[in-house]
């Protein structure tokens, strides 16, 4: 796990070096990171909305009636 984290620091690392060489603009700088947040969410998002939804089925297949 650590040789992943070090060879994922060392791609940003070139990235951002890259940039600033060529003077690329801040938001091209952030554009990695942001892409990683936004499938990070999406992932969490899809198993928040994947346990609602199998709790709905479990639900109307009990016959939609509140258990007491």
């Amino acid at each position: 796990m650590k040789q992943a984290n070090r060879n994922f620091d060392c791609k940003f690392i070139v990235f951002l070096s890259y940039q600033s060489y060529y003077e690329y603009p801040l938001p091209t700088y952030l554009e990695y990171p942001i892409l990683i947040a936004q499938v990070l969410a999406r992932f969490i998002i899809m198993l928040l909305l994947n346990g609602w939804v199998t709790a709905t089925i479990v639900y109307y297949r009990r016959g939609g009636k509140k258990q007491e």
